[in-house]
């Protein structure tokens, strides 16, 4: 259970650090001198809005009762009051209906897809750096759980970074 949930939180974050590695690479190599954390990265600017959209697109293809049972689930997450991980995943399996599931993961191999894609642009831009070497995606993208993949896209990303780091912290955890 806890390599699952540790799966879970670093394929999100390492993503997100992935393209803001190369990005941040690219500005040092280009001399720019700006501060990452005030100003987003063109590679995490497109990495967020990737995720904005999949998001949308996402809740879109729920009806209105299940979207609204998901996005209650999610806030529980987000807002720490829900932290079973593993639960709420199972949670949003048993709401889906089959063809939720497979509009669902059809979004994430859109999501897959246009990952791989802005990895290959920021590469071909020379920000390849270190950061291209990591690992692509991770289990979460991986997965065929459309539980897993609607969570991913709805938890706020320093929620994901708080089960991270609770689960590094909290060896005996669920």
């Amino acid at each position: 259970m806890r390599q699952f949930l540790s799966a879970l939180a670093v394929a999100l974050v390492a993503g997100t650090v992935t393209l803001a590695g190369c990005s941040s690479n690219a500005q040092a190599q280009a001399g720019g001198g700006g501060d990452a954390a005030s100003t987003p990265s063109p590679a995490r600017a497109a990495m967020e809005k990737l995720r904005d959209d999949t998001k949308a697109a996402v809740m879109g293809d729920l009806s209105a009762d299940h979207r609204a049972q998901v996005q209650k689930i999610a806030d529980g997450v987000n807002a720490g009051t829900d932290t079973d991980l593993a639960g709420a995943m199972k949670q949003v399996d048993a709401i889906l209906s089959p063809d939720e599931v497979k509009a669902v993961q059809g979004e994430r191999d859109k999501m897959t897809a246009a990952m791989a894609a802005l990895r290959a642009q920021y590469a071909t831009n020379g920000a390849g750096g270190q950061g291209g070497a990591r690992r692509p995606g991770g289990a979460m993208m991986r997965s065929k759980d459309p539980g897993r993949f609607v969570l991913m896209v709805n938890l706020s990303s320093e929620r994901m970074r708080a089960l991270r780091a609770a689960q590094q912290g909290h060896p005996s955890g669920n």
